[in-house]
């Protein structure tokens, strides 16, 4: 065997290896952030039981306190009625006694006696009798009760008779649904907002119709899969900064009517495939292998065959379209210090 297929076989061992352990470093942080997601699932979980228990303890004291302001009211209610019923009932006594008395100054009262004095029970008033009154009592008395049950009900919804827990939480839950309304609100607005935007786009004509641009950019990541992912992701950023510039740019396909324009930074597809009607990338998927350092000068001519020759991150290239209402260079040379910032060479 050469010297020269052992180093290549030990370059090749080696990169296994690294490769094995950058797959075991992964492995093991998935493991971990697994681990933590399921720790905090867990604490959401426990402290979602412990509101949940709060608000249950909140709500049975708001109860325990409508129940309680009922009571008061009842009893209220009956011991004004027994106060009004000793009253009549003295008052009786006493007209009893005067008339008994045969004090000229207090005629004896004619309820129940007919035009000329006669006391024959028929004649007496049926709507005045015991029963009939006891039961229009009771009727009145059943009447107010449910009017002070509503009353209580109506301030205990409001917030204004309640205190502690029970008050707080009557608190939270009217700022939650304020809360939820305003998000609605938001929501709609935002919502016909966006259709009109639609609709202004679909009629709009650009003054400056399919800019066609070369880009290109140096990979940041060492992983090989992060790299793929890089190209949509600094693309996106990219037309974000181009629409600061003009609110109306868009991307236009690379073969017009194969795909729709795109008018949202986020609808710039992942895929790469989906991709490709919008730009067209050089180098295949060997672009974003790592590449051999270039050496100049005396570099260029020496043989380091006792060291793994240097590798770098690969630079991607690019052909993107898109349409505006400014002037195109103007808006390249705006964004051009932004794109620098992540690896953009052109």
């Amino acid at each position: 065997m050469s010297t020269a297929e052992a180093r290549l076989r030990e370059r090749e061992r080696k990169k296994q290896l690294e490769e094995e352990e950058k797959a075991a470093a992964a492995t093991l942080q998935r493991e971990k952030e697994a681990a933590e997601k399921r720790e905090r699932e867990e604490k959401k979980k426990a402290r979602d039981e412990e509101r949940k228990r709060e608000e249950e303890a909140a709500k049975a004291k708001a109860a325990e306190a409508s129940t309680a302001a009922e009571a008061a009211a009842a009893t209220a209610e009956e011991e004004k009625m027994e106060v009004t019923s000793d009253v009549e009932e003295n008052t009786g006594v006493h007209i009893d006694e005067m008339n008994q008395s045969g004090d000229p100054q207090r005629p004896t009262p004619t309820v129940g006696r007919g035009l000329f004095g006669d006391s024959d029970d028929d004649d007496v008033d049926a709507s005045k009798s015991p029963v009939k009154k006891k039961k229009r009592k009771e009727k009145k008395k059943k009447k107010k009760k449910e009017g002070q049950q509503s009353e209580v009900a109506s301030v205990l919804k409001a917030g204004k008779y309640t205190t502690g827990a029970a008050a707080e939480q009557l608190k939270k839950e009217a700022e939650a649904k304020e809360r939820a309304d305003k998000a609605r609100e938001k929501a709609a607005l935002k919502e016909k907002e966006e259709e009109e935007q639609k609709k202004k786009r679909e009629k709009h004509s650009h003054e400056y119709k399919r800019n066609v641009v070369e880009c290109s950019f140096v990979c940041t990541q060492e992983e090989l899969n992060l790299r793929y992912n890089e190209l949509p992701s600094n693309i996106r950023l990219l037309f974000k900064n181009m629409q600061k510039v003009d609110k109306m740019v868009c991307m236009e396909p690379v073969v017009i009517g194969d795909a729709e324009k795109i008018w949202e930074p986020t609808s710039v597809p992942y895929d790469h495939t989906d991709l490709g009607d919008y730009i067209v990338q050089g180098g295949g998927t060997k672009a974003f292998e790592l590449k051999k350092a270039k050496k100049y000068g005396k570099k260029a001519n020496e043989n380091e065959e006792d060291e793994e020759d240097d590798l770098v991150l690969p630079e991607i290239y690019f052909t993107m379209s898109f349409s505006s209402d400014k002037d195109p260079r103007k808006i390249t040379d705006r964004v051009a210090g932004e794109w620098g910032k992540v690896g953009g060479k052109k």
